[in-house]
């Protein structure tokens, strides 16, 4: 499946693009890297965002007509004369929204400004204007109209309440009657009178219950928006149409779940990553696949007993290699996890390490921190976090001394793409602002380092995204898949497993054939609410019912 874009002749795909390629966006003349838009056939790319700002819409700094996205300016209009923007005042030049009936123009950045708006219908949050449905997502449920939207929108942050940018217009007090009563605009869900079903005093029919009405609370009189007020007709037209492709050479879905497209992108992300951290996150594949057994090797007991042996900076004594080690419930002095085989000890000092810990590198370069490298620590001396999951920082511990930016040894261990079984897409690891962001599984601010989906802005901190996809757990007799449930968010909703109310916007723990739903710490309370290396085993190990829930790259 390709996509047809108005300006451009070929058939576009989402590619990965790096970011020394210096290609720049066709419409915003922005740099360009990462997942968006490319004809395979000629030099042409675009951003995502840019693919889905709308040919022609109403604006609310224009609101009395539409305007229509141009990639210049008609000579009738320019006049080969500078226009300027009716926001910035600047000259206008390249995208340019225009009204052709009132010669208004904006400039494409200054039409997806943000900025706050506050309604009656919706008093209790202020609203924001976007340029795109809120959360990534293609469209949006108007709460107002009870409409499908696409395109500019106001939204709430909070709340999650959205509507069009026509219905932002609409009075928030209409007169009716003889009388001139005055109805009010609530929102259909604010009223309750037991029965659940509203109809509308003048056409007598039924009102849209995720919608909103006019209405008088000392008279009971419902009015349909349309029948107490003229709305305006919603002008959307978007850029672009899904089509399908079948040139061997475009974008294949399928490829998005094959593992050499997988590795193919890891390739390209980690062109220039530091050779230790590539060699530690590959040992960590290992450790997690059982392929992390000791070499055996032809040689002499001697030789072998110095070959086993280890000079480790956390501890005064040799380390030794015990390959033929019985689980006698040591934990690693590393991570605080408990040893199952194959570790370095000092049984004189009662101190062991995992294998894999053992043989950390004492220095790498991060991704997530390239301008600095980190160094190991046996224990960090500065306050807070890991800057990945957000938990106390136990065990060793990478650490910018400059910066005091700390990742766990397991969480830098993470790779860089990994793939949720609830998502299409590989879900890639960045840093982003702190609190920029709100995760799309749990709804909490991200702290930072996150796994982004950069073809549908769905973002996941660091603990949600390494959730186990399916799980086995006392609260339920099958066994309980992650699940993003489509629900009113109007509607009340509980959690089976300790029945107390839960958010419908929320993923859950669920069984489909008995409509089972739990809360995520109600059934891995231990994994969302600690240090996440027990989250990250259990999700990428293959036993039983765990299954995968991020697949390694």
């Amino acid at each position: 499946m390709g996509i047809q874009y108005f300006w451009h002749d070929h058939p576009l795909e989402p590619r990965s693009v790096l970011s020394d390629s210096k290609a720049h966006c066709y419409v915003c003349q922005k740099p360009v890297s990462g997942y968006n838009y490319k004809c395979p056939k000629c030099n042409f790319f675009l951003h995502i965002s840019c693919l889905k700002l709308p040919l022609e819409s109403l604006h609310p700094l224009h609101q009395d007509h539409p305007l229509t996205l141009l990639n210049q300016l008609p000579l009738d209009v320019s006049n080969n004369h500078e226009i300027p923007c009716n926001k910035c005042k600047n000259p206008c030049s390249g995208f340019t929204y225009h009204c052709e009936s009132c010669s208004f123009n904006l400039h494409i950045q200054c039409s997806i400004e943000e900025y706050s708006l506050n309604l009656e219908v919706h008093k209790q949050h202020p609203l924001t204007f976007s340029a795109w449905p809120p959360n990534g997502f293609e469209s949006f449920l108007c709460n107002m109209c009870g409409e499908c939207g696409f395109g500019f929108c106001f939204f709430c942050k909070i709340c999650q309440f959205v509507i069009h940018v026509e219905c932002s217009l609409l009075p928030s007090k209409v007169k009716y009657g003889y009388y001139q009563r005055t109805c009010n605009l609530i929102r259909v869900q604010s009223i309750e009178d037991g029965t659940g079903e509203f109809y509308c005093s003048i056409c007598e029919k039924r009102v849209n219950e995720k919608g909103s009405i006019y209405y008088c609370a000392d008279s009971e009189y419902i009015g349909h928006l349309g029948c107490m007020v003229s709305i305006s007709e919603l002008r959307f037209k978007p850029a672009y149409k899904d089509i399908a492709v079948s040139s061997s050479d475009l974008f294949d879905a399928q490829k998005y779940h094959d593992n050499t497209f997988d590795n193919r992108l890891e390739m390209q992300l980690g062109k220039d990553e530091d050779e230790e951290l590539s060699k530690m996150r590959q040992r960590f594949r290992e450790l997690l696949t059982g392929k992390d057994k000791p070499v055996s090797y032809t040689m002499s007991h001697e030789l072998e007993q110095n070959f086993k042996k280890l000079d480790h900076f956390s501890h005064e004594h040799p380390l030794v290699l015990d390959d033929d080690y019985q689980n006698n419930g040591h934990m690693c002095h590393a991570c605080w996890l408990p040893i199952s085989r194959f570790p370095y000890g000092c049984t004189k000092c009662n101190f062991f390490l995992h294998k894999w810990c053992a043989e950390l590198p004492l220095k790498i370069q991060h991704p997530v921190h390239n301008q600095h490298s980190l160094s190991l620590l046996s224990s960090n001396p500065h306050c807070g976090g890991c800057d990945a999951c957000g938990h106390t920082l136990e065990g060793f511990t990478y650490t910018c001394k400059s910066c005091y930016f700390n990742l766990h040894s397991i969480c830098a261990s993470v790779p860089r793409i990994i793939r949720n079984e609830i998502h299409q897409h590989p879900l890639i690891l960045c840093r982003k602002k702190l609190y920029s962001s709100k995760c799309s599984c749990c709804k909490e601010d991200c702290i930072g380092i996150v796994f982004e989906c950069e073809m549908c802005n769905l973002v996941l901190d660091f603990k949600c995204a390494l959730l186990p996809h399916k799980i086995k757990h006392d609260c339920h007799i099958d066994p309980l898949v992650l699940t993003s449930l489509v629900e009113d968010e109007e509607d009340e909703y509980y959690c089976n497993a300790c029945e107390e109310r839960r958010q419908p916007n929320h993923w859950v723990y669920y069984c489909a054939g008995c409509e089972f739903s739990a809360h995520l710490i109600c059934v891995v309370s231990e994994l969302v609410g600690g240090f996440p290396k027990e989250a990250m085993l259990m999700g990428f190990e293959e036993k039983g019912v765990g299954g995968s829930s991020s697949n390694m790259a």
